[in-house]
């Protein structure tokens, strides 16, 4: 009769909980936003809720799912793409009209006039408007960003790591003089909400008694130096050289492509392209081939011959830009072998309401944990978001010899962040410090 008793009432919150996923699904409507001239769709075109201080990207197909909670019926919506004119109304309005589909009409293309603009630019000139405006365009308070992690880890051709992740990043802001002062706090931190992740058997770099972590912390040291302190820092200029490369279309949008390369052969040994927004010098993407990065990202050890690609995108929303998505793939030896990594961190939606600032301890918390995570994996998570292991490391896993099939972790979905020693609980350590409220506030 217990056991009656049990299955009834587990039954019972099956029910409740398939009704409450039903309309959950129900407050969302799928809207498409599409090229008002030949009605294809716009891929990763922006969606904002300007007074909420929030927002996000369509999907490959350009489509994304629109709230219908109280809370955003009253409030603006705002989208946008580089190359077209922004369509704004009332959520309420859209709703009512049964909107499925939002037309954005093209700008008129002034690559023409841009064409002039860099016969009569210098290069240095507009290198030097570019780092004016990052003070306007970049936000220098902390945001979050709601995105997805990976990393790939390859020795010799054959993968020796796998973590994909989703995550909620706290981005430290444009800093660049206090960012470089204080290193931990040019790092985005995260908290990982689900995460599938193979263990690394490799030994650290730094120290072969240590275990291999997540090196998620490369992504924010690669960024301190390229962006912070590379060649759109004004004490650099004349450390560089540039050239204007070419003109063309980016992300739907006019752009100078400068190049740039180091004059010297001390610390700024790296090359690359940076594309420039012709209208308002916005940086929309930096890229560096760096053949020798091991001082910027290992601090305790030397690696020798590090070579580094390294490439930054931005994404605006409102009238700031964003981080869009940040790569870093890195190969060196270790030992006789070839080791190859790559990380990426693709942003997802944007947040800033209620960002806080950490400080120091609190963001050493969120490092420890950031980079050696107790991890979580949820299964229907990952088929929602339909985002399936990728086919090479699928065949790696299959294979009985190898230990990564054995190496993925499961557990209860839960994550502990632990506690420094000056606190008992971390009801404690939450009055004191409020370290939760970037959690709390948490829509995931």
């Amino acid at each position: 009769m217990q056991h009656y008793s049990y299955y009834k009432t587990l039954l019972l919150l099956i029910s409740i909980l398939s009704s409450f996923q039903i309309l959950q699904a129900q407050e969302r409507i799928k809207i498409t936003v599409a090229n008002a001239e030949d009605h294809e769709p716009i891929p990763f075109a922006t969606i904002a809720f300007p007074k909420m201080q929030y927002g996000f990207s369509t999907n490959g197909n350009g489509q994304f799912l629109l709230p219908q909670e109280t809370s955003y019926l009253h409030q603006t919506l705002s989208v946008s793409n580089i190359g077209f004119e922004s369509f704004e109304d009332k959520v309420e309005n859209i709703i009512k009209q049964k909107t499925d589909t939002i037309f954005l009409n093209p700008k008129t293309t002034m690559l023409s006039e841009i064409v002039v603009l860099a016969e009569k630019e210098d290069p240095k000139d507009i290198v030097n408007s570019v780092e004016k405006g990052l003070d306007d365009f970049l936000r220098k308070d902390s945001y979050y960003l709601y995105g997805f992690y990976k990393e790939t880890i390859k020795v010799n051709s054959d993968y020796e790591g796998y973590t994909e992740a989703y995550g909620v990043f706290l981005i430290s802001g444009y800093n660049p003089s206090y960012n470089r002062k204080n290193s931990i706090f040019s790092y985005d931190i995260a908290q990982w909400k689900n995460m599938r992740r193979s263990q690394y058997q490799l030994p650290s770099e730094c120290n072969s008694q240590r275990k291999r972590t997540l090196e998620i912390d490369k992504l924010s040291r690669a960024k301190s130096e390229y962006l912070y302190d590379g060649p759109f820092n004004k004490k650099n200029k004349n450390k560089f050289r540039y050239t204007i490369d070419s003109l063309t279309v980016y992300d739907n949008s006019d752009v100078l492509v400068i190049g740039f390369s180091s004059l010297s052969s001390q610390k700024h040994s790296y090359s690359g392209q940076a594309f420039i927004k012709a209208d308002d010098f916005a940086l929309l993407r930096i890229e560096i081939k760096d053949q020798d990065a091991s001082d910027i990202l290992y601090e305790s050890c030397k690696i020798s011959r590090v070579a580094t690609d390294f490439s930054l995108d931005f994404i605006k929303i409102d009238n700031k830009y964003y981080l869009k998505q940040a790569d870093l793939n890195t190969s060196y030896y270790l030992n006789t072998d070839t080791l190859k990594e790559s990380i990426q961190l693709q942003g997802g939606e944007f947040r800033d309401n209620k960002a806080p600032d950490l400080n120091y301890d609190q963001r050493e918390i969120l490092y420890n944990e950031m980079i050696n995570p107790l991890i979580s994996y949820e299964p229907t998570f990952w088929q929602v978001q339909q985002r399936p292991i990728a086919e090479k490391v699928k065949e790696d896993l299959s294979k009985e010899d190898n230990p990564l099939k054995k190496q993925f972790m499961f557990n209860n979905g839960r994550r502990v962040i632990p506690l420094p020693n000056d606190y008992t609980s971390y009801e404690q350590m939450h009055k004191e410090d409020n370290i939760f409220q970037m959690f709390l506030n948490s829509n995931y």
